[in-house]
């Protein structure tokens, strides 16, 4: 199907033509209407439009209409090279609400405390005057009197005169009585501006949101899609509306038209709407930043719950309150919290539980390095060195079949180190196989070693020279590695690392037996040169043996199976091998990686400190230590650790030395008998 879709319609006998510049199948019932709308100059709130079309070609002489997203594809596919039928497009205007009449007071008469008829003479006819706009000024009531019953009125009035000698009397002006207004337009206190934009669809929402809370009024939405995003009022014949655009090939949605006020009552929202008012976690983390701006630590659920309902005036579950600190805590964080974000350390206790405070959905996994030196420590009666190089290999395993039976090995053999593993660590922390998050080839935290040894000499300054001498030696170090990524040739995809690996694993690759299973699927069969089979799956990266799956870049298996589909002279589709590994992978996002320029901090003398900055004072001066505290208990742990070790190790030798020691008189007694009987033996026979 063509790019740009012309459509043909028809309104009030004149022809119109619209070009929908988007395929086919994105074309939605409320976008088709919205579009027509603006080309007849209609306001979209205020019309409905009934569309239809005649498909002669099918011999039926029935109008089909279009109701729904359905009936638009089906519309849309019905023509051939842009030629379809001519729609038919019916513009159905709503009746207007009857004007309402206001009631207004009789001249110089008050109907309070009184019965209102009892003012009025008999036979008396009271007009009410219609208001042009509710909350405008009443006209004045006219009363009309019947004439047959003037005379009377006036001989009673002047008969009261004659006997009336009292003189004159005060009477009391009636109490005026103001005409009956409704609330007055009120505004919704959100404060956007026309051409305001939002990084997203989400982040617009999130601040209707905010307003709607804590101005108590609801709202639907209207329109939703790739194009535009409509809310308006909960009460249908309220003016408040928000309409946004989506900026082309961005997630960014731009402000188009804003109506703040309010036509409605608060109090004519219905139940149902009412009780549909739930907060959510991000409106709690919106909360929490605007109370306590850029803090880390905020109050616990429970404090939280009363300040949602104190603010907004909404109630919240526990759950909701603790998913809105958390989501408050990632927004301040430089690195986001995500599944796919994986922490490798050496199991230190206060790191463990300061990643589980703040990365909640990172994975957690253990250096194997530090591991095996612990193994190896539990290990007797064999070499130490063998059984730390074994449970590295372990570790290493792809499958769980393999890990399974080699780990029923390494128990028979090493069963003391083994019962180390199964009482201090669990396998999903360790065994490349069990984790569940994605390491790639990342084992240990070697390169967190390697950063120490760097800054060994830096350790041992104070606070803010340690930090300026990180900063240079990062700064450096980002300077180097992007010169790095921009010497590489544009036609290689790869970094140099799997770029080298997938060239030499080519030739051993071009060699295996390859069995296509599902062409379309693009899975095979690939037999090893181990002689095992295989199955691969390019469209799902997937390969049997589990190595495509956890480095993320195809294995030899693999490889065999995109070189058979490049061979195949039949295929419809096209792809780079690129294409089958993780973006991680890729040259272009290692030279984003590095596109940054990390600036040295200037000499103090040149900062320029803003006045607020410069009056705010550390309610707890302890606090500034606290991360330093942090640092040097975890230093002290980890050596207390180490010499635990070292205790438990002279205690392992000692007990070797003692049975070792026992065993040599042990077999010390036979030989001194025996040598003792020898010669005895020998003494009596001479």
């Amino acid at each position: 199907m063509c790019e740009n879709v012309n459509i043909y319609f028809k309104c009030k006998g004149r022809m119109y033509t619209l070009m929908m510049k988007t395929s086919g199948e994105n074309i939605t019932l409320s976008m088709l209407v919205g579009r027509i709308c603006t080309k007849l100059e209609l306001d979209e709130s205020k019309v409905k439009l009934q569309l239809r079309y005649n498909a002669v070609l099918l011999g039926s002489t029935e109008e089909i209409y279009i109701c729904d997203d359905e009936d638009v594809g089906v519309y849309i596919s019905s023509g051939e090279n842009n030629r379809r039928y001519v729609l038919y497009v019916e513009v159905i205007t709503p009746p207007e609400l009857p004007e309402q009449l206001s009631r207004v007071e009789v001249i110089n008469k008050s109907s309070a405390g009184k019965n209102y008829e009892d003012e009025m003479r008999d036979n008396a006819a009271i007009v009410l005057c219609e208001c042009e706009e509710q909350g405008t000024e009443p006209k004045e009531a006219i009363v009309e009197v019947d004439d047959t019953q003037d005379a009377e009125i006036g001989s009673q009035d002047e008969s009261m005169d004659i006997h009336d000698d009292r003189g004159d009397e005060y009477v009391e002006p009636p109490p005026v009585v103001e005409a009956g207004q409704f609330k007055k337009e009120w505004e919704d206190g959100i404060g956007l501006n026309l051409f305001q934009e939002f990084p997203s669809r989400a982040a617009l929402q999130e601040v209707v949101d905010k307003g709607a809370f804590a101005n108590s009024f609801g709202y639907v939405i209207k329109k939703s899609d790739k194009e535009r995003y409509l809310l308006t009022c909960a009460k249908e014949s309220c003016a408040w509306r928000i309409r946004a655009s989506n900026i082309q090939n961005t997630s960014i949605y731009s402000i188009r038209k804003y109506n703040k006020m309010h036509t409605c009552t608060r109090i004519s929202k219905s139940k149902t709407r009412m009780r549909k008012r739930k907060g959510t976690p991000e409106l709690v983390a919106a909360l929490l930043h605007d109370t306590f701006p850029g803090q880390m630590e905020t109050p616990v659920p429970k404090v939280i719950m009363e300040l949602v309902q104190t603010k907004l005036g909404v109630k919240i579950s526990y759950s909701t309150a603790l998913r809105g600190k958390r989501q408050a805590i990632c927004d301040l964080k430089v690195v986001p919290d995500t599944p796919e974000l994986v922490f490798m350390s050496d199991r230190n206790s206060s790191l463990i539980k300061g990643i589980r405070n703040v990365y909640f959905a990172a994975h957690h996994g253990y250096c194997i390095w530090h591991l095996s030196q612990n193994v190896k420590g539990h290990a007797t009666n064999v070499n130490r060195d063998v059984v730390a190089w074994r449970f590295m290999e372990l570790s290493r395993v792809y499958t769980m079949a393999e890990f399974e039976r080699e780990y029923r090995t390494f128990k028979l053999r090493y069963p003391s180190a083994a019962n180390y593993l199964e009482d201090t660590t669990v396998k999903e922390k360790w065994a490349r196989c069990c984790f569940r998050g994605q390491r790639y080839n990342l084992d240990t935290s070697n390169c967190v070693e390697s950063l120490n040894s760097v800054f060994l000499n830096a350790r041992k300054y104070s606070l803010i020279p340690m930090l300026d001498a990180i900063i240079s030696k990062i700064s450096v170090w980002f300077n180097e590695h992007r010169k790095e990524a921009a010497s590489g040739s544009n036609e290689n995809k790869l970094v140099p690392l799997v770029e080298n690996y997938l060239h030499d694993l080519w030739v051993e690759a071009e060699k295996l037996k390859v069995t296509e299973l599902n062409t379309f699927q693009l899975e095979y069969n690939v037999r090893g040169s181990e002689g095992k089979e295989y199955f691969v799956n390019l469209l799902l990266k997937t390969c049997s043996c589990k190595v495509f799956d956890i480095q993320k870049y195809p294995c030899v298996h693999a490889l065999a199976g995109f070189i058979a589909f490049e061979n195949d002279t039949t295929r419809t589709r096209s792809m780079e091998i690129h294409e089958l590994v993780s973006k991680y992978y890729w040259a272009e996002m290692w030279a984003l990686a590095y596109y940054r320029t990390i600036y040295l901090v200037p000499d103090k003398s040149q900062w320029d400190i803003p006045d607020d900055i410069k009056a705010l004072k550390l309610m707890n001066d302890t606090h500034v230590f606290k991360w330093v505290d942090e640092a040097l208990v975890n230093e002290v742990e980890q050596l207390d650790f180490q010499v635990s070790v070292l205790e438990e190790e002279v205690a392992l030798l000692k007990m070797g030395r003692k049975k070792e020691t026992k065993e040599i008189t042990k077999m010390m007694v036979p030989f001194i008998v025996g040598c003792f009987l020898t010669i005895v033996l020998v003494t009596w026979y001479n």
